[in-house]
């Protein structure tokens, strides 16, 4: 894979390209360390022996630079997905996404109805839920009330102990380790309301692949949006938890294979 840096949108960016032939554009996840090679280097590998891959670092992420001090919602990264293919002009691209990866595509795709590319998802962040535990009741309660109290929480909590209290206690691990540069778009993108409203304008054919025993974004948020959007079809990958690009790399280049190929 070749590491390159663009401009986009003012952001300086990081991207990985391999292979050649039909592009595929793959945005990742939400995670305080992505690193591009070791998270999607196996499905890199696979996916490049039938396609152009580009494996792109949001900003704020493994090389790219941050949003401005005033934070992103989903909006500016959707904004900066338009403007990243502009810039790399890619013919008739696929998008991949995973977890807030595919927070930023489906927002693109309102963005741009006009946009006519297959559409891969994985984990896919953006539907909400009623909290259910005694823990998650407590922390809606608090947030509710007190919107800022994570991120005072993560400044008046040692380092070392994040982890402990924000991550296993509290439930909120991005919080834990989310760089200090990024916490004011953190906060902003979880203030968003769900895509619910929204997946029914996309009409583009759209692959859901899922693992059964995701905890992060559940399998009944996977069959939201296999209800929601028009022209969609829902894999779920047995034994599957939330990283099944790097755990079931074989099955998903096989599935995202044959979905674009198909006519």
């Amino acid at each position: 894979m070749k590491s390159q840096t663009i401009e986009v949108s003012g952001i300086r960016t990081r991207f990985l390209e391999s292979g050649t032939g039909e592009p595929i554009v793959i945005l990742h996840g939400w995670g305080p360390d992505i690193v591009l090679e070791e998270s999607f280097g196996h499905l890199t590998e696979k996916l490049s022996k039938k396609f152009r891959v580009l494996l792109v670092a949001l900003p704020g992420f493994d090389g790219s630079e941050f949003p401005p001090k005033g934070g992103w919602t989903t909006h500016q990264y959707g904004e900066w997905l338009g403007e990243l293919l502009k810039v790399l002009k890619p013919s008739s691209p696929a998008l991949y996404g995973h977890s807030f990866g595919c927070r930023v595509i489906v927002r693109f795709l309102v963005q741009n109805p006009d946009f006519t590319g297959k559409i891969i998802l994985t984990g896919a962040a953006g539907i909400k839920w009623d909290p259910e535990t005694g823990r998650q009741k407590f922390m809606f309660a608090i947030n509710k009330h007190f919107p800022g109290f994570k991120k005072f929480f993560r400044k008046a909590c040692p380092q070392v102990l994040r982890p402990l209290i924000l991550g296993k206690l509290l439930g909120a691990h991005d919080w834990a380790y989310v760089p200090e540069k990024l916490e004011k778009t953190l906060q902003k993108t979880l203030a968003e309301p769900d895509f619910r409203e929204e997946l029914g304008t996309i009409k583009n054919q759209v692959l859901l692949i899922w693992g059964e025993d995701d905890s992060v974004t559940p399998l009944r948020s996977a069959q939201v949006f296999a209800k929601m959007l028009p022209h969609a079809q829902l894999q779920v990958l047995k034994e599957g938890r939330h990283g099944i690009h790097k755990t079931h790399d074989e099955e998903i280049s096989k599935l995202v294979i044959r979905f674009l190929h198909e006519k």
